[in-house]
């Protein structure tokens, strides 16, 4: 006969094993969807660890299905009512006796579930799996706004990029103190950019992205590592900037000092650009490998046929040296705009050359702009506030009329009267010190 007292110690010391066991279970974090992607809504499946042998099920009723394997449901709501784009809702079910967890996708009605495009991403060593599907109508705007843009240059409009920095994942340098990060910032002087540029009649703004997302890419982009990932969208935003016939493109950012002790003095503006120094061996080596395709990009006026790879590389350094004098007239018009803007001050010095990845283009004169640096407190409060984003864009703006002013033939770019803009309640006073 066994013991009474030996069976009560011995329940707790099961429980604690199968608690035990079930800790070394790999655990669902979050379901996260984006909906605001104006090609494909992404559903982005966070796990502890990778899942690689998760079952992807279509389903009837519009739905999809995503079993994963020895995965607990965690903290995890179970539902989330979306609404939007081309997702209706997820819900979250876990089968404990199977040690298996489901997300299962409602579709919005008329999206086909064969359209939906699933597959895992390594991201700092933690487990994803993302499902992409198809905005209703995604295609046929991206197509829309092409026909747009090239409608609105030949009607002598001037097209102006503007590429709010990172997204999605990559939310650039946070101040976690103030709750501010840079993705969000950013976009936000993007859209106030994009408003002000479109209502002067004669230019026309689109931004790379306008929304938590990752800017111009395809579905079949989404796959292995976020690092590819982030290289293809610094790709993408420039192949946007020539698919719409870009004149300028400037790309917006905020900066971050690392070490605590230079963090009250590091603070102001920055604009970086291609150039002859530093950054030439980055035009030295797009001509090395310069090929139909490059010159394709230019949209130079070339004939059908072959061209040679010699007379090839003598267009491609051709247009590299008027760009680059482009270039370097835009970014003063810019930085004399900035220099403006009271409670922002000039590092030093206020232009710099780097060979960037989404500067990488001949297309255009571009420029990345490092409005401000969000480690500095007073930088920080300033871009806490609307009055400020607003001074921000419209020192922009002014940059990039007064750049076409100079280059026009008596168009008028400047000057403009603007709606009435909207003003900051007194407590959103910024620094002016």
């Amino acid at each position: 006969m066994v013991c009474p007292k030996l069976i009560r110690l011995a329940i707790p010391l099961i429980l604690f094993g199968l608690q035990l066991d079930f800790s070394h279970a790999n655990v669902l974090h979050s379901v996260d969807v984006v909906t605001d992607h104006p090609a494909f809504s992404i559903i982005l499946i966070k796990t502890k660890s990778a899942v690689s042998d998760y079952r992807f099920i279509p389903m009837d009723g519009g739905k999809v299905c995503v079993d994963m394997p020895d995965v607990s449901r965690g903290d995890a709501p179970r539902e989330k009512d979306i609404g939007k784009g081309a997702i209706q809702r997820v819900r979250v079910e876990e089968n404990r006796e199977k040690h298996s967890t489901q997300v299962i996708v409602h579709l919005q009605p008329g999206v086909p579930t064969g359209e939906v495009v699933h597959r895992p991403l390594c991201w700092n060593g933690s487990g994803q799996i993302i499902l992409l599907v198809d905005q209703p109508q995604g295609v046929l705007y991206a197509a829309a706004m092409e026909d747009e843009a090239k409608r609105l240059r030949a009607e002598g409009k001037r097209i102006v990029i503007i590429d709010p920095g990172h997204g999605w994942l990559d939310p650039g340098c946070q101040n976690s103190a103030m709750g501010l990060d840079e993705k969000t910032i950013v976009l936000d002087i993007g859209r106030k950019l994009t408003e002000l540029i479109n209502q002067t009649g004669n230019m026309k703004a689109y931004l790379t992205r306008d929304g938590d997302y990752l800017p111009v890419m395809t579905k079949d982009d989404y796959s292995g590592s976020w690092k590819d990932l982030k290289s293809k969208s610094l790709s993408a935003r420039l192949e946007f900037a020539r698919r719409m016939h870009g004149e300028v493109f400037v790309s917006l950012h905020l900066n971050w000092c690392p070490g605590t002790k230079r963090r009250a003095e590091a603070r102001g503006f920055e604009i970086f650009c291609l150039g002859r120094d530093g950054s030439q061996s980055e035009y030295d080596k797009q001509i090395e490998d310069v090929d139909n395709s490059d010159l394709a990009a230019l949209d130079l006026d070339l004939p059908d046929s072959q061209v040679d790879a010699e007379v090839g590389k003598l267009l491609f350094a051709m247009q590299r040296d008027i760009t680059m004098e482009e270039t370097a007239l835009f970014v003063e018009y810019l930085k004399t705009e900035l220099l403006g803007v009271r409670g922002l001050v000039p590092r030093e010095p206020p232009i710099k050359t780097r060979g960037f990845r989404v500067l990488r283009t001949l297309a255009m004169p571009s420029a990345l702009v490092e409005l401000a640096f969000l480690s500095n407190p007073q930088d920080a409060r300033n871009l806490k506030t609307t009055e400020f984003r607003w001074k921000l864009a419209r020192s922009l703006y002014e940059g990039i009329a007064s750049f076409f002013q100079d280059r026009s033939n008596g168009d008028v770019y400047k000057n403009v009267e603007f709606e009435p803009q909207k003003v900051a309640v007194p407590d959103e006073k910024y620094d002016i010190h």
